[in-house]
């Protein structure tokens, strides 16, 4: 039988399995779906003894009316790190619990000032707070989930004087500013934007005064410059961005002074309008239902992974680096599995030690560092409250 018919076989029997409360032996370990997980989710625990490989997978009825997503930052703030548990047991939408998720994107993980920073997309309740050109999981306007690459550009239009014509740059999102660039700092960043001394930084407020808005994906606003600083590590305080330019693109501006009003523009391609929830990673493991060639590593790790089909969702987490109980997939393997699982679209996560399924309140895979690591993101699972 193709591996394909068995893994469809193998879900009608844990469905049927589910519905009638018993216990499903697959190899010699039982699987069930607890009590506590809602309608619409099922998870499977499928172990491999030969390799060996444990594998942790949920999946998610896409017909479900009763469940959402939502991406998570430690303590609601990119810079720091947290435990998957500690960020899914953390989010708080009315009506709505977590019930189950998944460790996100690659962040910065060695200590330093910018430690937690995604590297890829994040749009975490329709605020756009991570904006890197990457691969990325979103869930549509219509409801939807997507899996695409997406290019982010944010521009800041200055106005000229009476020796620079007018110049519009465009600026990276909450993450270190190099050289010859300008990043937009946000109130989601962190306290300050431990920048160096090497430029300028404008504290931006709304021209039209209030509080500013939320920054989102074709957002349009008139900032008024409320400060200049001509130091770096300024703070981000509510109600304010921050605009820190390099020393050598500020040489290049027109003249600059408290009250100038800049116009600024955020897009996305494809278009992310609306979107609430997005979360990146990458490689890109499945397109079309065809297995992406060029998956990457040959190397056996812990992996964590998404995709779908027209009827469901999955979540799938490898255990990886324990000899005993499973040694982790290379890239091609991860590609294949979501491939035969049924995964038309599939996206490959952070891996290693950050990889973790945490459900019903527990984690239930095996991290390979023994205990859960403080990771930057996480994509959580929401039921809707009965």
């Amino acid at each position: 039988m193709p591996r394909f018919a068995r893994l469809q076989r193998f879900f009608l029997i844990v469905s049927l399995a589910a519905v009638l409360g018993l216990p499903l032996l697959v190899g010699q370990h039982k699987v069930r779906t607890a009590p506590s997980i809602p309608a619409g989710i099922e998870h499977i625990h499928q172990r491999n003894g030969e390799i060996p490989w444990s594998i942790h997978i949920i999946r998610i009825d896409r017909a479900s009316k009763d469940i959402r997503f939502a991406s998570t930052v430690s303590g609601g703030r990119i810079l720091g790190l947290g435990t998957v548990s500690e960020q899914a047991e953390a989010v708080n939408q009315d009506g709505w619990t977590p019930v189950a998720a998944i460790n996100g994107d690659f962040f910065r993980i060695e200590n330093g000032p910018y430690q937690g920073d995604m590297l890829g997309l994040q749009i975490t309740s329709g605020t756009l707070i991570s904006s890197p050109s990457n691969a990325a999981f979103w869930i549509g306007r219509d409801g939807a989930p997507r899996i695409g690459f997406v290019t982010t550009k944010i521009q800041v239009a200055i106005p000229g004087d009476e020796t620079t014509s007018a110049t519009t740059i465009t600026a990276g999102l909450n993450g270190p500013r190099v050289d010859g660039r300008a990043v937009l700092y946000t109130t989601e960043f962190g306290d300050t934007t431990r920048t160096d001394d090497d430029g300028i930084e404008l504290v931006l407020v709304p021209e039209a005064g209030g509080p500013a808005a939320p920054l989102t994906v074709s957002s349009r606003a008139d900032l008024r410059i409320a400060k200049i600083h001509e130091d770096g590590d300024n703070d981000i305080r509510p109600g304010t961005m921050v605009l820190s330019i390099q020393e050598d693109l500020a040489d290049k501006l027109p003249a600059l002074d408290k009250k100038m009003v800049l116009h600024m523009t955020v897009k996305s391609d494809p278009d992310l309008t609306g979107v609430a929830t997005a979360i990146g990673g990458g490689p890109i493991l499945v397109r079309r239902g065809k297995v992406n060639p060029d998956a990457g590593q040959a190397v056996r790790h812990p992996r964590t992974a998404i995709g779908y089909n027209g009827k469901s969702i999955f979540l799938v987490v490898v255990d990886g680096r324990q000899s005993s109980l499973s040694v982790g997939m290379t890239m091609p393997e991860l590609a294949q599995f979501m491939a035969d699982l049924g995964a038309t679209e599939a996206l490959n996560m952070d891996g290693g030690g950050s990889s973790e399924l945490w459900l019903g309140g527990q984690v239930v895979n095996s991290p390979s560092e023994g205990h859960e690591r403080a990771v930057a993101n996480a994509l959580v699972v929401l039921s809707r409250k009965k």
